[in-house]
């Protein structure tokens, strides 16, 4: 089943919609549903950061300050009224499919709005913000963010996590981790911090050009930073792999960290 809850040119609203945004009109409210799976929430922003916390009971909320400035001032003659429909032009685009919600902002609209999403604890996400940071709290599933122009920060979350940035560090704190998926976490510029369960067993792949990697793990290396041979038979050079791979408790969920320019730093929870 296919709900389109704000969708900018048109005026489809439902009633659960309307009611949120006459009391607040910065948000949009996708109702609870039933089902037997978790959902999920794919949220796209070109300018602003993005925000996903957890929240109580199965509702998701979209929060962004780009809905109440598209509400507009109060028209001359509408004392103590509010308004119950929706603007015609709407920046934010949130479409429900099934399990998926997906959020998107307007190319052109969103430069200094960003996006605060309320979701269920047991909640997947896919993130991608290009100009900003991405902040995830307490999230518990599948979690899949990437940036370009800033900061991934994720705090006190379970599950599985892939998170790729290019200009930006890369910080993750773990509650649990799904030992039957792998983690990534890779950035170009900027450190890679990860905290991770004390009984994890997990395999770690390793890498950093100009940095160093540190853990307070008891971590069993395995392998990495001989010289390899590069190139065909004849025109092959020797370099060395900087890839550094070990274990912790005896190996287990494969962890793949990376970096550039900037360390690797591997906490104990």
């Amino acid at each position: 089943m296919k709900r389109i809850l704000a969708l900018a040119g048109l005026p489809l609203i439902v009633c659960a919609l309307a009611a949120a945004q006459a009391n607040n009109p910065g948000r949009i409210v996708i109702p609870a549903r039933g089902g037997n799976h978790p959902r999920i929430v794919e949220a796209n922003l070109l300018h602003g950061s993005i925000t996903v916390r957890t929240g109580a009971g199965g509702d998701i909320y979209v929060d962004s300050p780009a809905l109440e400035r598209r509400s507009g001032p109060q028209p001359r003659g509408t004392e103590g009224m509010r308004r119950i429909d929706s603007p015609f032009f709407t920046p934010l685009q949130v479409e429900e499919n099934g399990d998926v919600v997906h959020i998107n902002v307007m190319s052109g609209t969103e430069e200094g709005g960003g996006l605060t999403v309320t979701v269920p604890v047991n909640t997947s996400l896919k993130i991608n913000c290009t100009h900003g940071s991405i902040n995830v709290e307490g999230v518990q599933g599948e979690i899949d963010v990437s940036g370009v122009h800033g900061n991934i920060t994720l705090t006190n979350v379970s599950g599985t996590v892939v998170a790729n940035a290019t200009h930006g560090f890369i910080k993750a704190s773990m509650d649990r981790v799904d030992p039957s998926k792998p983690l990534s976490f890779v950035t170009l510029d900027g450190n890679v911090d990860v905290t991770l369960p004390a009984d994890l067993h997990a395999t770690l792949r390793m890498k950093t050009f100009h940095g160093d990697i540190w853990s307070d793990f008891d971590v069993k290396l395995t392998g990495g930073g001989g010289p390899i041979r590069i190139g065909a038979p004849g025109r092959s050079r020797i370099d060395f792999d900087r890839t550094v791979t070990g274990t912790i408790n005896g190996g287990g969920t494969e962890i793949t960290l990376n970096t550039v320019n900037g360390r690797i730093l591997i906490h104990k929870k």
